[in-house]
């Protein structure tokens, strides 16, 4: 089965180049980065695929449909289904509900939530191409599959690196897509409307604006560590967002957001690797507030989760300054250091409060 994490379709200049496949360490440095405050721990060698079958039916065996078992900790097998990707993309793809129902019966007692990593690709029903993270948020385990993020296969998802996040705000290239997929909608609204939109020229203090200025020239990979350092990012941004659902996040309709949904790899790039202040303020609560909440000192609460928020961020920026010569990792960086700098200053407002004396 080693050869199926490795694509069986690859087009473009960069498919002769051989990518090294994110770590669970590195994944799990981002998220204790993204997460500030809850412990992260990487299991080692805990699962295993034994006894790959293929199916009794011909007609089966024909889209190389079987089955293999899964054993976490040397507990009892958990029977998971393969087939061929519809795509023709992956030689195997194994149903990743099977695999979330052996992570369920493996759950560490000690855990807030799992998160299992794999380089196969997976599906979840019949319906599905293939799907690259899933969450049981109730249950808090999720899966996150690195295959589909393989740079190889940038081509054929047509993955567009110039307008990755945060370039894929830029508006030429929105009036495009909607243009493109929505027609007569976008023919009702001829316009953006000015009161959203962003003039990096004469808001450069805004987060996003500085993200843009910070991602010029380097958001298109070049050489094989940029490469690498772009997969990384995707699939980070992913766990991260599966995780999520684990904290109590559904998908976010608000703002830009890393809790959006995402309707395919191309999709993916554009969305922001942040949090909008609405799932920021969930998260707070989980990781911080919730703490203190049989106390009734909602004072204390708020705090506290305030106090999350500027901690959060600043270890993001730190994280991703170290690792700046990744072109989402700097956006996301400047990001970072520019919102940091609305909070401090929305504080220093805050601190001052003005006494208006009626002389009458």
């Amino acid at each position: 089965m080693s050869d199926w994490v490795k694509p069986q379709t690859v087009v473009g200049t960069n498919s002769e180049l051989e990518h090294e496949k994110p770590s669970a360490d590195d994944i799990a440095e981002y998220i204790r980065a993204f997460y500030h405050g809850l412990d992260v721990k990487v299991l080692h060698d805990h699962c295993v695929l034994t006894r790959c079958r293929l199916s009794s039916s011909k007609s089966r065996q024909a889209d190389n449909r079987g089955h293999v078992d899964l054993v976490i900790n040397n507990g009892t097998p958990t029977r998971i289904d393969f087939r061929a990707s519809g795509d023709g993309v992956a030689k195997g793809q194994l149903n990743l509900s099977h695999m979330l129902d052996g992570l369920l019966a493996n759950v560490p007692k000690d855990a807030f939530a799992v998160v299992l990593l794999t380089h196969f690709d997976l599906y979840e029903d019949e319906e599905d191409d293939f799907c690259a993270g899933r969450a049981f948020g109730g249950s808090r385990i999720c899966i996150v599959s690195t295959f589909r993020y393989n740079p190889v296969l940038d081509e054929h998802n047509n993955v567009d690196h110039a307008h990755s996040w945060p370039a894929s705000h830029c508006q030429v290239y929105v009036n495009g897509l909607w243009e493109k997929d929505e027609p007569e909608l976008k023919g009702r609204h001829k316009e953006f409307d000015p009161a959203v939109m962003i003039h990096c020229n004469n808001t450069s203090d805004a987060p996003l604006a500085a993200a843009v200025a910070a991602s010029r020239g380097i958001l298109w990979p070049t050489t094989p560590a940029d490469w690498n350092g772009f997969w990384l990012t995707r699939v980070c941004r992913t766990a991260a967002h599966e995780l999520g659902h684990c904290v109590g996040m559904g998908h976010c309709v608000y703002y830009a957001c890393m809790m959006q949904s995402t309707a395919n790899i191309a999709d993916d790039v554009r969305q922001p690797p942040y949090l909008c202040p609405v799932c920021e303020a969930k998260v707070a609560y989980t990781i911080r507030g919730e703490a203190v909440k049989s106390s009734r000192n909602m004072e204390l609460r708020l705090n506290l989760e305030a106090q999350w928020v500027v901690e959060a961020h600043r270890r993001m920026r730190d994280y991703c300054e170290e690792r700046s010569h990744i072109g989402m990792l700097k956006a996301y960086g400047a990001w970072s250091a520019a919102r940091l700098k609305q909070i401090e200053s929305q504080r220093e407002k805050n601190d001052v409060e003005v006494i208006v004396i009626d002389s009458d």
